[in-house]
């Protein structure tokens, strides 16, 4: 993979996010490929205002690290899932075809089903050769589990995705099997998640002086709050322990009152978010991690990093009988499943009083996990990838785009972009000057769009221009295909050009001859960039209350 390249496109804030799996795919792809371009959103306020209300908008903000360049993008703030869909594709769009799609990747990995509206962009200008979805849940039912207003936008960008990537990787056997049920994608592997093994191992520590710990999103669907219980079923039992909790999450205040209500801050401590590159030796610590995920819709399908990096650390689970948190347990012998805090206490006497049980399970979470090094999981992941030759056949996604992106602009800046009220000021333009007859270079979608909003009064439109000498001759849209020597020949005076990521190369193919015959040029979207920016900022700045 040396000399590959890779785009990785993120609807998160790369720099902000807890170091998940994009994170260590990002780490992986800096080792061992040639060039890495990491898209990703930022809602940084200041980052904002500093892109959106200056002159920086045509400049992409962009840092480098080695091999890697990473690309920051402004999230919209709008609460709308679908509007919020459409209006941050749509810049991300803008600067795929702007900046790279004359670059192209060997892969263009997405990790996210709200980046649907961009893959077709990927696939129509050629960025990629391959396309990958890293499947890290199902967000339909994530979205449902938080009772989303707008499920039915999740579910059609969600399927969309999974229909038009090649290839699928699902970070579970129980999340593939639900894809394949769901037969939008055949082309799906399991891909798990895991753990950088070597930097556990080092900090390994033999005499652990603390006893339970929870690291995490503190969540209501963590379960936190079943191990709290659990606590107060030892103490009471004659069985003293101390539990500690190390994350952030909207559910720590109602824990924080359960454990008030319990009397048990003597023995569970809130040490608030803890830095990825400290875990390996506040890990090395404790004797026993906790995993209570509670079942729902969100958990389900979960195949969770910290249960990967507890094994690294030699630390055995106790962990709900649920989903693959239940399959890892029975599968590395390496913790005990409870189903409430009865079972809790049971399981932690049966751990923490038998040195020979827990010197077992440390055993054997060092033997399993071994399987799950992050650096073998994306090697055969890509190995995979790179020796994938189907490509899937990718159709547009629907999802009402201009409709939506029009509703949000104001009439005044509607009025301004209309390309109906541009093509207009154009005729008249063009028909004082004594002009006639109008081609338009371009027989692809961004014509068949062009073409449902124009309409000639004074000039006559003869057909359209396309380098692909296979329509020529054809009709498309109503209009016949020619080459561009045959409409010099059919006495045209106007050649607009569309399409926006060929539009400089095709005007520097033509605009010497153009002016040899005195045909006049007009590149559609460099003339009305200013248009676009004044478009884009208006979208992105809607909503932004503290801007």
């Amino acid at each position: 993979m040396e000399n590959k390249s890779i785009l990785i496109i993120l609807n998160i804030d790369y720099k902000k996010i807890l170091k998940q799996r994009p994170s260590h795919l990002i780490e992986f792809c800096k080792k061992n490929f040639k060039k890495v371009t990491v898209v990703y959103l930022t809602n940084d306020i200041e980052f904002k205002l500093d892109y959106l209300k200056s002159n920086k908008f045509n400049d992409i903000v962009s840092t480098r690290d080695e091999n890697v360049e990473f690309m920051a993008l402004p999230q919209s703030s709008i609460h709308k899932i679908k509007q919020r869909i459409i209006v941050d594709a749509e810049i991300i769009k803008q600067y795929l075809i702007n900046k790279l799609s004359y670059k192209m990747y060997d892969f263009c990995l997405f990790c996210h089903p709200f980046s649907a509206p961009v893959l077709y962009c990927v696939r129509e200008y050629n960025i990629a050769n391959k396309i990958i979805y890293e499947d890290l849940d199902d967000f339909y039912d994530f979205y449902k589990y938080v009772n989303c207003e707008d499920k039915q936008t999740v579910k059609i960008a969600e399927e969309y995705i999974l229909s038009n990537c090649d290839l699928v990787f699902s970070v579970s056997k129980r999340l593939r099997n639900h894809r394949l049920n769901q037969k939008n994608n055949n082309n799906i592997y399991v891909s798990n998640n895991g753990v950088h093994v070597n930097k556990f191992l080092k900090h390994q520590c033999y005499k652990r002086n603390k006893d339970i710990v929870f690291i995490g999103s503190i969540e209501e669907w963590a379960g936190i709050q079943l191990a709290i219980k659990g606590v107060k079923e030892c103490i009471n039992n004659g069985l003293v322990i101390t539990f500690d909790i190390y994350g952030e999450g909207s559910y720590e205040a109602k824990l924080r009152n359960l454990v008030d209500k319990l009397e048990l801050n003597a023995f569970i401590k809130f040490n608030g978010k803890i830095e990825h590159d400290r875990l390996p030796s506040v890990l090395s610590e404790y004797k026993i991690g906790v995993i209570t995920f509670i079942q729902s819709n969100l958990t389900k399908f979960a195949h969770p990093i910290k249960i990967f990096e507890y094994f690294a650390s030699g630390l055995p689970i106790i962990g709900s009988d649920i989903g693959e948190i239940k399959d890892i347990i029975h599968n590395s012998q390496a913790g005990i499943c409870i189903k409430d805090e009865k079972e809790f206490y049971i399981a932690l006497k049966s751990i923490l009083t038998n040195k020979e049980t827990i010197k077992k399970y440390r055993i054997n979470a060092y033997e399993y996990v071994k399987k799950f090094d992050w650096n073998k999981i994306f090697f055969n992941e890509f190995n995979i990838a790179d020796k994938w030759g189907a490509k899937i056949n990718t159709c547009k996604l629907e999802l009402e785009e201009n409709n939506i992106i029009n509703r949000l602009l104001d009439s005044e800046c509607y009025k301004k972009f209309s390309i109906s009220k541009v093509m207009n000021r154009l005729e008249d333009k063009f028909y004082n000057q004594g002009k006639r007859r109008i081609a338009i270079f371009g027989a692809g979608d961004h014509t068949r769009a062009l073409l449902k909003v124009i309409k000639f009064q004074r000039l006559e439109l003869i057909g359209l221009i396309d380098s692909n000498s296979s329509l020529w001759g054809n009709t498309k849209f109503g209009f016949k295909v020619v080459s561009f020597n045959q409409a010099i020949k059919n006495d045209v005076d106007i050649v607009i050009i569309s399409s926006r990521a060929f539009e400089n190369d095709i005007y520097n193919s033509i605009i010497n001859e153009c002016n040899r015959n005195n045909i006049e040029v007009y590149r559609l979207y460099h003339e009305n960039k200013d248009y676009e920016e004044v478009i884009w900022k208006q979208l992105y700045l809607k909503g932004e209350e503290n801007i």
